[in-house]
């Protein structure tokens, strides 16, 4: 009986040794060991290029293991007119928060393969000038304007980022966006909303690609 106890005392200190030792390797493994700071190339260049778009959009992220919480902030301002000469414009601020899970395991360089999800909030105004033709009247002008609207939406993301230089990286996140909540009370439909897109569709889909820069933090002991 003394000789069991005595083995039963020992496999529960082993035991407890093991536990202590693996949640210390656990803490260390969600130590926050760097910060990425990006923005997005494709909105820059759309407000280069295009006509319509005016837009920027900056991505930050935190290394904690194979987990990155993410947030996206970003404005935009879009116009159009249409072949009567209606015009629809729309300006606006955004932002999306979530996280991002890398499939990599053992890459010594972290590169990454990821899924996540995101929230996502845009706060925006927008007017339309109609140019309407009545039989009777003939053409008339109306103008109808929203200001002060907000949205939200849920987005299921994919994507790659890669070390090119040093702390240099790049990689595109594609995303899938749906569960849109919009001010439909107005009487100017939204027709698009920053951040989000064309509102036609119950879903979409949209595409980042990121020039990044790698910041290291201090290690804590």
């Amino acid at each position: 009986m003394r000789y069991f106890n005595s083995i039963a005392l020992l496999l529960l200190v082993c035991c407890s040794a093991f536990a202590q030792k693996k949640d210390s390797v656990n803490i260390r493994m969600f130590i926050p060991t760097s910060i990425r700071v990006g923005v997005d190339v494709v909105s820059i260049a759309k407000t280069e290029f295009g006509k319509s778009f005016e837009g920027f959009e900056t991505a930050v992220d935190v290394d904690l293991y194979r987990y990155y919480p993410t947030v996206e902030f970003g404005n935009s301002a879009s116009s159009y007119v249409s072949l009567n000469g209606s015009t629809y414009a729309n300006e606006g601020n955004y932002w999306r928060a979530g996280i991002d899970v890398n499939f990599l395991k053992k890459d010594p360089e972290k590169n990454m393969f990821f899924l996540g999800a995101r929230y996502g909030r845009s706060k925006y105004s927008e007017n339309a000038t109609l140019i309407n033709t009545d039989p009777v009247w003939g053409d008339y002008t109306e103008t109808l304007t929203n200001t002060d609207l907000t949205a939200s939406w849920m987005e299921l993301t994919t994507g790659v980022k890669v070390k090119v230089w040093r702390l240099f990286w790049l990689g595109y996140t594609a995303r899938f966006k749906f569960w849109k909540k919009l001010d439909d009370s107005q009487e100017l439909l939204t027709s698009e909303v920053p951040g989000y897109g064309w509102t036609d569709r119950e879903t979409t889909w949209g595409f980042s690609y990121y020039a990044l820069v790698k910041i290291p933090l201090p290690k804590k002991k």
